[in-house]
């Protein structure tokens, strides 16, 4: 049985699965260009952007460079060396953060920073108090365990005739 009032649109049904890909041109086999769908409703094509591509490839060559620069000139002070190699993985990062990924990910990083505002920590006094009761509590599961691994090493004792 379909809910959906229209045939040609399918659901979350096992009977009638929803699909991630449409046609451009509204399911007709003519023009056939596939564009997908994706979770935050934007539209974009299966090729994706290629100078993005571009530029996370750049960013892995400068990293790459920057590494094997670091271990060439292992003569040289070790402080320059890391300075170098911090300053172009920063021109690396910067130059990602400049495609459509690396704004993804920067918004995402924002969004954490204000979920992680509003996070209402313990206070310390809460804190020693849980970490307490932690303890304690292993404590006494290690002596139940240990009373029970003592029971049943004389129990099974006394059933192989071993003593008591």
């Amino acid at each position: 049985e379909r809910r959906s009032p229209k045939p040609q649109v399918g659901g979350s049904i096992p009977s009638w699965p929803a699909s991630c890909c449409k046609h451009a041109d509204s399911g007709q086999a003519i023009g056939k260009q596939l564009i997908r769908v994706n979770m935050n409703s934007k539209v974009e094509t299966a090729g994706g952007n290629r100078l993005d591509t571009i530029k996370i490839g750049i960013s892995i060559l400068i990293v790459v460079s920057a590494t094997a620069l670091f271990y060439i000139y292992s003569e040289h002070s070790l402080f320059m060396r890391v300075a170098g190699l911090l300053a172009t993985i920063a021109v690396a990062v910067f130059i990602s953060f400049k495609t459509e990924k690396g704004q993804q990910l920067w918004g995402f990083v924002q969004d954490a920073q204000i979920e992680v505002r509003k996070v209402v920590w313990p206070t310390r006094e809460e804190t020693v108090q849980t970490t307490m009761i932690v303890i304690l509590m292993v404590i006494v599961i290690a002596i139940i365990l240990w009373l029970l691994d003592m029971f049943l090493g004389w129990s099974v004792g006394l059933l192989l005739g071993r003593g008591g």
